[in-house]
């Protein structure tokens, strides 16, 4: 599945087996796997090749930025940064202590308070699964904190805050002994997890890259359309395992939950890139005409975004979407201007893809560097390292699988 141009969806035949696509960015193209591309498609890879770039008039403008001294660390060529926050002895909030701020705790508890509630749970996740936290939080005598679930950070991550709770001491285990302490106890597992750096890229004029600074948020695609309070009622009304199936399989998402209030982070900053580069334009005659690709580098708790992984997601999506759904393979190739011949990507690793909901506040204090790409060659270019090392594993998750597969068949001949 394909969205182009953030409004037109072209639909394609879903094959067992198969990843369809990574979710998309605000504004910018989903991965596709080209294994899953119906032939009748009538989107072809061609689509999302650089194009000449289009007539325009003006004269030549010259951004006003200044360039610091960043670097991008594994780029193929030299990327302009034009902030950097860490460089100029401002990093935001003291995030270099790994530390979650109070201010982002009670941003999350503002959006899910952390209360236990078993009809809000089961529209979340599988009903199944819901039984099975349930009674593993009565086995591990963490009851009183069930609240804790209600926070999607957490809820998707049930397994490990019991792994966390089984590591506290007998006395740091009374600390929190009560139902009153369930936000000190999302506190410390929320710094147990600490912070991710992570990256966004986007297709942007200048203009709409101020909009997003003075906005002080990166928002859903979803909020193009609707309000951020409308968006809420959609993740209220179908939950958080439709809407990531949703946003997966985005062709089906306008009849699953009609708009997206979900948003996706990449621990890699050239996985983004190479999304933005499918909504780039560059003009040279007048550079205020371009779309640039700016890549944001921001850091994040990480139980602010969801524990899945893209497979995870998947895996989680037959009983929405069919069987057909069922099975999902874990390498996955994507085509975009900055990778023409297409990049692999790992589906069972989060920092292939890490899910978020209702946005992305605090950019002005979490935003480390800003990153601008200004041509097509040079987004070819600083992605082509990656692109060869994706091979690369690909290559040796599949040689160590058809190995182990070896192995066993050979033991069970034994």
């Amino acid at each position: 599945e394909v969205q182009a141009g953030g409004t037109t969806t072209q639909s394609v035949t879903p094959s067992a087996g198969k990843i369809p696509c990574l979710c998309l960015l605000v504004l910018l193209v989903p991965f596709v796997s080209s294994s899953s591309i119906s032939p009748a498609s009538s989107l072809s890879s061609s689509s999302l090749l650089p194009q000449p770039p289009r007539a325009c008039k003006g004269l030549r403008i010259k951004m006003a930025n200044k360039v610091s001294p960043g670097k991008l660390e594994k780029s193929g060529v030299s990327v302009e940064c034009v902030q950097d926050n860490l460089e100029s002895g401002n990093p935001p909030d003291k995030l270099n202590e790994n530390l979650v701020t109070s201010t982002e705790i009670e941003w999350m508890i503002s959006k899910r308070p952390l209360v236990f509630d078993l009809v809000r749970l089961n529209l979340d996740y599988d009903p199944e699964e819901v039984q099975e936290m349930v009674a593993a939080f009565t086995e591990h005598k963490v009851t009183h904190l069930r609240g804790i679930l209600n926070y999607p950070g957490v809820g998707t991550r049930w397994r490990v805050f019991l792994d966390w709770w089984d590591t506290r001491s007998p006395e740091e285990q009374q600390a929190l002994s009560t139902e009153e302490h369930t936000q000190l106890a999302f506190t410390q597992f929320a710094n147990h997890l600490g912070r991710v750096v992570s990256y966004r890229a986007l297709a942007l004029d200048r203009k709409s890259l101020d909009k997003i600074l003075e906005a002080d948020e990166i928002f859903p695609s979803g909020q193009l359309r609707q309000t951020a309070d409308q968006l809420a009622q959609v993740l209220d009304a179908h939950g958080v395992r439709k809407v990531v199936v949703a946003r997966l399989y985005i062709s089906h998402l306008k009849r699953l939950i009609g708009h997206d209030p979900s948003i996706s982070l990449h621990d890699d900053w050239q996985t983004t890139t190479c999304i933005a580069s499918g909504y780039a334009s560059f003009c040279s005659c007048d550079p205020s005409q371009s779309k640039n690709v700016y890549l944001f580098e921001i850091s994040v708790p990480v139980v602010e975004s969801l524990g899945w992984t893209l497979q995870q997601v998947a895996m989680r999506s037959s009983d929405i979407l069919g069987p057909a759904y069922a099975k999902h393979e874990q390498w996955f190739q994507f085509a975009a201007p900055a990778a023409p011949k297409g990049v692999w990507f790992d589906a069972s690793l989060q920092r292939t893809e890490r899910y978020g909901l209702w946005t992305v506040p605090f950019l002005r204090k979490r935003l480390q560097r800003l990153f601008r790409f200004t041509s097509f060659d040079q987004l070819k270019q600083s992605v082509a390292p990656f692109v060869q090392q994706q091979e690369e594993l690909r290559a040796a998750s599949l040689a160590g699988l058809a190995a182990a597969s070896k192995a066993s068949a050979n033991e069970q001949a034994a």
